[in-house]
């Protein structure tokens, strides 16, 4: 039952272990909650770019629609998003098996833009956006 609490105050030890009692069967109602949220929120994150990306295909499916290189980008598109919120929660339950471990280093948060730029400057030319980075020298942090 989890609703079920030790509502006698006791002296001692018997209080103390009531307490705790009471503060674990908290938890666990939290914990309960947290889940359902997390489990309707994921359903929502992964409904929404797989019914574009249906609805998408199913238009060139059907004849509805002429495939040019935009839908196909927009659909590709919703197809990356959909495989960064699966590689996002294979990497969450990575970490939740093996236990989170944090090594706090110097991190230079301007080499971690430069790197995030060079990655995407391909698709963003392709895009037909230009980024211009003026570096004003590093930016340390400890992370």
């Amino acid at each position: 039952d989890r609703q079920a609490r030790a509502t006698e105050p006791a002296p001692g030890e018997l209080g103390e272990l009531a307490s705790a009692f009471n503060g674990m069967a908290d938890a666990v109602v939290r914990s309960d909650r947290d889940r359902r949220t997390l489990t309707a929120d994921v359903a929502h994150e992964l409904r929404t770019p797989l019914a574009a990306l249906q609805a998408g295909l199913e238009e060139l499916r059907d004849g509805l629609v002429e495939p040019t290189p935009e839908s196909l980008a927009g659909l590709h598109d919703q197809s990356l998003r959909l495989g960064r919120i699966v590689a996002d929660l294979a990497e969450l339950s990575a970490v939740e098996t093996a236990g989170l471990s944090l090594h706090l280093a110097a991190v230079d948060l301007a080499q971690v833009a430069r790197a995030a730029l060079s990655e995407w400057e391909p698709r963003l030319r392709a895009a037909g956006l230009t980024i211009i980075a003026e570096p004003v020298g590093p930016a340390w942090v400890r992370a």
